[in-house]
């Protein structure tokens, strides 16, 4: 728990990229994609999954998804909002303590 607790997670060596891959591979053949669910409180995945169907359009978002080639090719439309930092740093306070229950 102590590594994952030191894990940097703005870091996109921190994220499974190549099983975003896969999935956003999948949802565009047409297929269903098992995403697995994440527990922030204990920093791991669950046993749980979330079945993902595929979409005429498929959303993909997250701070760190162009730092992939491979899955920026994937991806047909691709947007970039730029926020200021005191306004990015507000929402993820919020959101962390709101959502993810951290203090």
């Amino acid at each position: 728990m102590s590594e994952r607790e030191n894990q940097n997670f703005d870091h996109p060596n921190s994220l499974d990229t190549d099983l975003l891959i896969e999935h956003v591979r999948q949802l565009r053949k047409g297929e269903t994609a098992d995403i697995p669910n994440y527990d922030f409180s204990t920093h791991s995945r669950t046993s749980s999954v979330t079945k993902a169907e595929p979409r005429q359009v498929i959303l993909v978002e997250g701070i760190l998804i162009f730092a992939d080639v491979e899955l920026t090719d994937l991806l047909d439309v691709k947007i970039f909002v730029d926020t200021e930092s005191d306004v990015r740093l507000i929402r993820r306070i919020t959101r962390d303590c709101q959502e993810r229950g951290r203090r």
